[in-house]
């Protein structure tokens, strides 16, 4: 089965291809969200009010 080569923003909801998407994961959840170049910066702010932002970490685009 070949992935999509372009997936949903979580933040805008707007496709991208997935080379530039950089993907968001939570420890123990099989999820992971995908941001566009436009939302990462507003992602990232909102994670730094999060108690629980260590269960979070950012992979390089694409992966």
């Amino acid at each position: 089965m070949e992935l999509s080569k372009t997936v949903m923003c979580t933040y805008c909801g707007k496709h991208f291809d997935r080379k530039i998407m950089t993907p968001l994961y939570e420890k123990n959840k099989p999820v992971v969200n995908r941001y566009c170049e436009k939302c990462v910066p507003r992602v990232k702010v909102n994670i730094l009010s999060l108690h629980w932002r260590e269960n979070l970490w950012w992979e390089n685009k694409g992966e």
